[in-house]
């Protein structure tokens, strides 16, 4: 019988753990939100382009608070997740673009 309050514990818990991460998205800052910035960096670059970034440039473009070493390293995590799902991509040196995908995306969803 302790086996099967077991596994109804952990069934609640596996219900309950996903719903306890959404409420801690809502209530975190969106400078702190990567999926937000995301967007916005993406926003940002793509009113930009045909401009190239640097990474410490596109941070800078989209960073209210410099020595806030949280929005920071979040923005940085931004690139790498439009790198990751490819609407961006690094290559010569240190230089972020937008690809044409990303930039199509924007086109539409921005009318």
């Amino acid at each position: 019988m302790a086996r099967g309050n077991d596994t109804h514990r952990r069934q609640a818990q596996d219900k309950v753990e996903p719903a306890l991460k959404v409420a801690a998205r809502r209530d975190t800052h969106p400078h702190y939100r990567q999926d937000k910035v995301e967007a916005v960096m993406l926003e940002v670059a793509a009113e930009r382009h045909p401009s190239r970034f640097t990474e410490e440039e596109l941070v800078a473009l989209v960073v209210g608070k410099p020595d806030d070493e949280r929005e920071v390293e979040t923005a940085r995590r931004a690139i790498g997740g439009l790198c990751e799902f490819g609407l961006a991509r690094s290559g010569d040196g240190d230089a972020v673009e937008l690809t044409p995908t990303a930039l199509r995306a924007v086109a539409l969803l921005c009318r």
